[in-house]
């Protein structure tokens, strides 16, 4: 599998506020989907001089990638009517099925175009019409898709949605969804061992 970073924000060792990485491989979505959540972390900073314990929260979100052409539309999908086109251009425009209705089947999604003299140059601006119509839907999906998520994986954010503690100061590890707890944090989190 390989991990590209796309976006942090403070810094790796200190202050830390976001961090965006893409993972792609086979079965990435499948191995780190189950890690979507609320993990909080419990420690002693060494920079505490009184030595309590403190508490952070990391809300992490596995969202699949979608290809930008999926959608395009497909010529065996649209459903094309010629019609005259109205206003100037002459006696041609009058007489013959220049404009184009284009209606793609699969979403109802419909475009009407008389932009040109010629019907087959108003076809393709039709088609390119409804590739952005579709391609928009698609986008709208996709983003109301990532936001259910989001919400789903966080919640509020409150103590009683987290899946995951790591304690550093007893080195363990619970995992709030199964109810089991481990230790060796550092062993997972530096070696990436597998322990639930």
């Amino acid at each position: 599998m390989d991990l590209s970073v796309t976006e942090v924000k403070g810094s790796i060792d200190h202050n830390l506020s976001n961090i965006s990485f893409i993972i792609e491989g086979s079965g990435a979505l499948e191995r780190f989907g189950c890690e979507a959540g609320v993990h909080r972390v419990q420690g002693i900073p060494t920079t505490d001089a009184s030595g309590r314990m403190r508490t952070s929260t990391c809300a992490l979100t596995v969202l699949p990638m979608y290809e930008n052409d999926v959608n395009e539309v497909k010529l065996k999908d649209v459903e094309f009517q010629f019609l005259r086109s109205s206003g100037p251009g002459g006696q041609r425009r009058d007489k013959a099925a220049t404009a184009v209705y284009a209606k793609h089947k699969p979403t109802g999604f419909a475009v009407f175009c008389e932009q040109s003299r010629f019907q087959e140059q108003n076809r393709e601006m039709a088609i390119e019409m409804l590739n952005a119509k579709v391609m928009n839907a698609a986008l709208a999906s996709a983003e109301n898709l990532k936001s259910s998520t989001r919400a789903k994986h966080f919640g509020m954010m409150g103590r009683n949605e987290k899946i995951r503690t790591y304690n550093f100061d007893a080195d363990r590890i619970v995992d709030h969804r199964c109810k089991e707890s481990v230790h060796g944090v550092l062993g997972l989190l530096l070696c990436g061992k597998t322990i639930f």
